[in-house]
């Protein structure tokens, strides 16, 4: 589809730009409960996805979805192949560094995720021993994570955050990390794993991430900002 943006000259002589075209959004598409499809034919949905058909609804725009991963979300940042990328990304100082980020809106942590049969103590010392089997997805900020405070246990980096989950559950595994709300979820939809609710690691925050300059990156930043009432009844109607 042809984008376009038309520029108006106004009468004290200011170029504004009208926004009358397709937004360009990028996503995983793999992170419930923010962007994710329960298989390819099926509708995009989450807390992401409802929040952006918000804001184009109420600017008027369209949405044309663009495919990333989380091992290739920062290069394509850099090139520029979307207008900004959705799907439960956390702000962090490696991300700000070639791009913008909005305010958050969302908060949450990381946490593990473990087969229920997994016992321990919830601290980074006793969790981070050699005995220990862990398994993450590859690419995002878990990853980053376990490489940075659990390098001492035997890690394995799963090909997809889809189907990590259901690996962890049969496989031969002991814990995984993730944020707390997708722990939450996953462990509801699963009997074999459980969580931990109200024990977080740190403190996460969920922002849409984009190339620096982006107009729209800029536009839907204020949007949230005014948009607060409408933002939390969508992230309510979508937790677990």
């Amino acid at each position: 589809m042809t984008r376009v943006i038309i520029s108006v000259v106004l009468a004290v002589g200011v170029t504004a730009s009208v926004f009358a075209d397709v937004i360009l959004i990028g996503t995983p598409g793999d992170y419930r409960p923010f962007s994710y499809r329960l298989d390819p034919s099926n509708e995009r949905q989450g807390i992401d996805v409802e929040i952006v058909r918000a804001f184009a609804a109420d600017r008027h725009h369209e949405i044309e979805w663009i495919a990333t991963s989380w091992p290739t979300l920062a290069g394509d940042v850099e090139q520029k192949r979307f207008d900004f990328a959705i799907g439960g990304i956390s702000r962090n100082p490696d991300r700000l560094a070639i791009g913008a980020m909005t305010q958050p809106y969302f908060i949450t942590g990381k946490t593990i995720l473990a087969r229920c049969s997994f016992v321990t103590e919830l601290d980074i010392d006793t969790l981070n021993r050699t005995e220990h089997r862990v398994i993450v997805n590859p690419g995002g900020t878990n990853e980053r994570f376990v490489r940075r405070h659990l390098d001492r246990t035997s890690f394995t980096v799963h090909r997809d955050n889809l189907s990590v989950f259901r690996e962890l559950a049969t496989g031969p595994y002991d814990f995984m990390v993730t944020d707390a709300v997708e722990a939450a979820i996953e462990a509801a939809h699963d009997p074999a794993l459980c969580s931990t609710p109200g024990h977080r690691f740190n403190r996460v925050e969920k922002a849409f991430f984009g190339p620096t300059g982006n107009a729209y990156l800029a536009a839907i930043d204020r949007w949230l900002a005014e948009s607060g009432a409408a933002v939390r009844s969508i992230i309510e109607s979508n937790r677990p």
